[in-house]
């Protein structure tokens, strides 16, 4: 998904980029869920979103741009992004980790 939040913060800039990478988070995670909504992975998603659209809206795209830009991403988002999904940081009210994210419900057969 980070080729199309390239494109669009390169067409668009860096709100739309981010809009673009939060709404793109949440419908992927509506149509393949793979655990728990995190709401704060989505604001992490935005931010890359954000910073693709700095590094790339209205600025000839070369090879270079486009590594350190990688870099940069990988650098500031990915790395948080480990930790919230890893529960180090984000643990919910009173260190509880249960209230981290959004739990799917639980499925109840009759």
């Amino acid at each position: 998904s980070s080729i199309p939040n390239g494109i669009i913060a390169y067409l668009f800039g860096p709100t739309v980029g981010g809009i673009f990478s939060g709404t793109l988070d949440i419908i992927k995670y509506i149509l393949k869920p793979t655990g728990p909504f995190c709401p704060q992975l989505t604001l992490v998603t935005m931010l890359a979103g954000v910073m693709y659209g700095c590094m790339y809206y209205k600025k000839k795209l070369t090879l270079p741009r486009v590594l350190i830009t990688k870099f940069i991403v990988m650098l500031v988002c990915n790395v948080p992004e480990y930790i919230v999904s890893h529960r180090v940081i984000w643990t919910g009210i009173h260190g509880d980790p249960s209230g981290a994210c959004i739990k799917e419900s639980d499925y109840v057969a009759d």
